[in-house]
């Protein structure tokens, strides 16, 4: 039988822990974009009446969000060059000036990708025939997914508008480091990171004309995709 004394130690104990893990464990980035979005409307704003549409933007690694980008190191599409199920060569440059919901995926999956990468196409043909709307999906297996093999991947996906879903291969450094530097998309470990290691997130990003960080919708989540095919909008 657990004394006065030791039940109290459990309690302080168990606080303890609670706390700790509080302050170790942050919270998600779409739960970052919730908070965002929530202390604008808290402010007594709409989103057409905050700077950026209604979208906040983000600084780097930590996924802050931020109302005005003055001053700010926010993240941004960097320079890279891939190549799309064509056997094209995509650069930032052939972008052109368009609005990128862009994801990291793989075509052999077993587990969470063939849910993900329905969801995203539900959101492609909600967004129609809109041509500044561009969508990016690069594979985590690069030396297996050839631009052939992502060409069949795209058809078994049932994409019907090739060139508003660019599936991107390149060189396994190149996307690793494009995924981990610049979306911040690899969950594993600090310690455990290597070319045969990696757990990518479920996110989808959605970057504006210039290029830069404006919403993050975990594509699990229902109602972040439903947020989704609206925020876009507010970037048209």
């Amino acid at each position: 039988m657990v004394n006065q004394f030791d039940y109290r130690r459990v309690v302080i104990v168990n606080l303890s822990i609670f706390f700790l893990t509080a302050c170790l464990e942050r919270e998600s980035p779409e739960q970052d974009f919730d908070l965002a979005i929530a202390n604008l409307k808290a402010s007594g704003l709409t989103r057409h009446q905050a700077d950026g549409e209604g979208l906040p933007w983000f600084t780097q690694k930590l996924f802050d969000p931020v109302w005005d980008r003055k001053g700010q190191n926010l993240i941004q599409l960097p320079s890279f060059k891939l190549t799309n199920q064509f056997g094209k060569t995509v650069t930032r440059v052939d972008l052109n000036n368009r609005i990128v919901f862009a994801n990291f995926f793989y075509a052999r999956c077993g587990g969470m990708c063939p849910s993900t990468m329905r969801r995203i196409k539900k959101l492609y043909e909600s967004v129609g025939h809109e041509e500044s709307v561009l969508f990016l999906s690069h594979t985590l297996t690069p030396d297996m997914d050839t631009p052939s093999e992502l060409h069949r991947y795209q058809q078994e996906l049932g994409i019907a508008d090739e060139q508003r879903w660019l599936l991107l291969t390149g060189s396994k450094d190149d996307i690793y480091r494009l995924a981990r530097e610049n979306y911040y998309a690899d969950t594993t470990r600090l310690d455990q990171k290597s070319q045969q290691n990696f757990r990518h997130s479920e996110h989808l990003y959605l970057f504006d004309r210039e290029g830069y960080l404006r919403g993050i919708y975990n594509s699990k989540n229902p109602m972040a995709m439903k947020r989704a095919a609206k925020d876009y909008k507010a970037l048209l």
